[in-house]
């Protein structure tokens, strides 16, 4: 079984989506809002194994119930008695190059089921063709033999052998079950004491004598028993068990895990399943688990439809797997993601989940970046997150490739980075291709543009921090190293770090200083990175004419335009 193209109109937060699927494995990812929790719900519904939904006026798009619902399902390697000419062989199509031809030709035969929705909340479940046909409906027990399954918090059904439940499907002859359950309602009637059960006497003798007054006289005298036929004892009384526990009651990672299992293995044809949120209830390594089993398990039937927000499902879809959805005011796009761009989601799949991306150059300017936006959030800006912003490691080589595959993909980009690291051309061309860059002026890496813009009484303090975060405190051999790199360059002698700030040649000590500490590594980590941010932050009131502050404000604009 398998979903070859889905076509929803004004359903929720969907006007209009027009979805040609490519593959047994399809992960939605997006921004929050762009509705890919409601495309799952717009498969379930249409593939409903029940006739028990219910709709109101809030399932219209905008609420507007002059707009009828309609969601189309088309669906290829369905079982074979749908074929038959009895049932739905007349109104089968085909799949051609990303079209649906009216005809049974092309690459894939189909089925297209559709449901509809009026403002009489009615729901009606036909199969569609552009052929002037009889309508044709689809009955629940029918859609019941496509092997649908919606994995999420309402699991536990199917951990019992109740009507629609996978375990009643795998129960063709369960004759013996129904007469132990009607034996067990038997000896349960007959072990029932009402002198047992305090109060019960006085009560019933009560009740004997105000009845006896209206002329009511039971013939064997009132007792409390029980009434079977007011207690359900159907194959829904009998759950699944991990020995004495029912499996209900496992966590919501292991019930994921088994329902799956379950489906999976649940019909001959296959089965589709559609899990919100993946990664819900799982460790990292379960979910690895689970997401490469299913691809094993649905590689010559079934299919996946999913939603993610970790960038451990990310890494494990490749990137055919991967749809990006997003939502312009109702008219949904799924992108499909080009092969080309797999070493971009190895490396940055974090920056898949976000609106915007601001992709940095290195470890150095990854923790400047943590302390702008700390920064900025003591300013009463929105926090990065709020406004679904991604602040990503470009891996220095790699800096280029991943600005340019996130663009091709459409995400809002913008670049930081070292003037040292790029020609003026690649610079050029980035910008061409709407990437915000961010680079130093002079030629300059971050630390030394810190170094020259920074205000003279930082100097020291800067050098300071370097000392601290690079070396164990009271090590005095390593303090003597950065002391030693900066007299060497300059021909001093000083003795202290402090003896720094009384240099005469402010210019080339700046120079020399931000020299030294791009070679040494001292800020070569995000942790260090943002101790030298905040200390460039805190001092951003008297740097308004610096080049690094002009440059943080611009990126400042881009963030929050």
């Amino acid at each position: 079984m398998e979903i070859k193209h889905l076509k929803v109109n004004n359903f929720r937060g969907i006007k209009e989506l027009d979805w040609f699927l490519s593959g047994k494995y399809i992960c939605l990812i997006g921004p929050g809002d762009s509705t890919k929790t409601t495309i799952l719900d717009a498969i379930e519904y249409t593939l409903y194994p029940s006739y028990t939904i219910s709709f109101d006026d809030t399932d219209f798009f905008d609420c507007n119930i002059d707009q009828p619902i309609e969601i189309y399902v088309s669906i290829a390697n369905y079982p074979e008695e749908f074929q038959e000419d009895s049932k739905f062989g007349m109104y089968q199509r085909g799949i051609e190059n990303c079209k649906i031809v009216d005809e049974t030709e092309g690459e894939y035969l189909i089925l297209t089921i559709k449901l509809s929705v009026s403002k009489d909340l009615d729901p009606e479940w036909t199969i569609y063709v552009d052929r002037d046909l009889d309508k044709k409906e689809i009955s629940h027990r029918m859609r019941e033999k496509l092997g649908m399954m919606r994995i999420g918090s309402q699991v536990d059904r199917h951990f019992t052998w109740g009507r629609g439940s996978i375990l009643n499907k795998w129960s063709e002859n369960i004759n013996q079950a129904k007469l132990m359950i009607a034996d067990a309602v038997r000896k349960a009637k007959d072990s029932f004491d009402d002198q047992q059960i305090q109060d019960l006497p006085e009560i019933l003798s009560r009740i004997s004598n105000a009845s006896g007054k209206f002329g009511v006289k039971p013939k064997g005298g009132f007792k409390a028993h029980l009434d079977t036929k007011s207690i359900s004892f159907g194959y829904g009384a009998i759950s699944l068990n991990d020995d004495k526990i029912p499996v209900r009651q496992l966590g919501s990672g292991s019930k994921k895990l088994l329902a799956s299992s379950l489906q999976v293995e649940s019909t001959k044809e296959g089965a589709i399943l559609l899990v919100d949120e993946i990664e819900t209830g799982l460790e990292p390594h379960r979910l690895r688990n689970l997401i490469r089993v299913l691809k094993k398990e649905l590689e010559n039937k079934g299919q996946i439809i999913c939603t993610t927000h970790s960038s451990v499902s990310i890494v494990e879809f490749d990137a055919v797997n991967l749809v990006i959805v997003r939502n312009e005011n109702g008219i949904i796009c799924c992108s499909a993601i080009p092969t080309e761009v797999q070493n971009v989601i190895r490396r940055v799949p974090e920056a898949f989940l976000a609106r915007k991306v601001l992709v940095c150059e290195g470890a150095t300017e990854f923790g400047f970046l943590l302390a702008f936006e700390d920064y900025l959030v003591s300013q009463n800006y929105d926090n990065f997150g709020y406004k679904g912003i991604a602040v990503v490691d470009g891996k220095g080589d790699t800096f280029k490739q991943v600005c340019q595959g996130l663009n091709i993909l459409g995400y809002s980009t913008a670049a930081i980075i070292d003037s040292d690291k790029l020609t003026q051309s690649e610079i050029n061309d980035l910008e061409l291709a709407s990437i915000k860059v961010i680079h130093w002026a002079d030629h300059a890496s971050i630390e030394e543009r810190v170094f020259l813009d920074i205000p003279e009484d930082k100097i020291s303090h800067i050098v300071e921090h370097a000392y601290r975060l690079k070396f164990k405190a009271g090590e005095e051999n390593a303090k003597k190293c950065i002391l030693d790199s900066i007299n060497s360059k300059l021909g001093s002698n000083f003795s202290s770090i402090d003896e720094i700030s009384s240099c005469q040649d402010k210019t080339q000590l700046r120079k020399v200083l931000g020299e030294i500490a791009k070679r040494k590594d001292w800020f070569k980590r995000p942790e260090k990175g943002k101790k030298l941010g905040k200390i460039v932050c805190d001092s951003f009131q008297e740097m308004l004419d610096k080049d690094i502050y002009l440059k943080m404000e611009q990126l400042k604009l881009w963030l929050y335009e």
